[in-house]
């Protein structure tokens, strides 16, 4: 059944952090995930030779994606920390630093995303409309 739902967040530990840190991550939607597939995927057309005609090809660029779905997703973080130890404000250019140098900081962020998804799907089933 076609139903809007309202903004959904949830605060994540940081793995095996020892500083305790925290990440607050936002429920994307299906809209916002098409608007960043959007903003990654390009058509590109090109005549093709003889019979051939024309082709179209999909070129996909996948740390823009993460980029976005990373400036997206968080939306506030704890106990996150530069090079002089000085906490982190959460801005995107921070966001982006943090995922240019931590290795796994996708997948970690992306889990987050993933598990906050499903319990936003299964809320949705469960719930009455009425």
């Amino acid at each position: 059944m076609p139903r809007l739902t309202l903004e959904r967040t949830k605060w994540f530990d940081y793995p095996e952090d020892e500083f305790g840190a925290k990440i607050e991550i936002k429920h994307l939607k299906p809209g916002k995930l098409q608007e960043i597939e959007a903003k990654v995927n390009r058509f590109t057309g090109k005549m093709g030779d003889g019979d051939s005609g024309f082709t179209t090809e999909l070129d996909i660029n996948p740390f823009i994606r993460k980029q976005e779905i990373i400036k997206a997703a968080i939306v506030n973080w704890d106990k996150f920390f530069d090079h002089t130890g000085k906490e982190c404000k959460c801005t995107d250019k921070v966001k982006l630093a943090f995922l240019k140098e931590i290795e796994d900081f996708y997948e970690v962020v992306e889990k987050m995303r993933e598990d906050l998804a499903a319990e936003v799907n299964k809320e949705m089933e469960g719930s009455d409309p009425n």
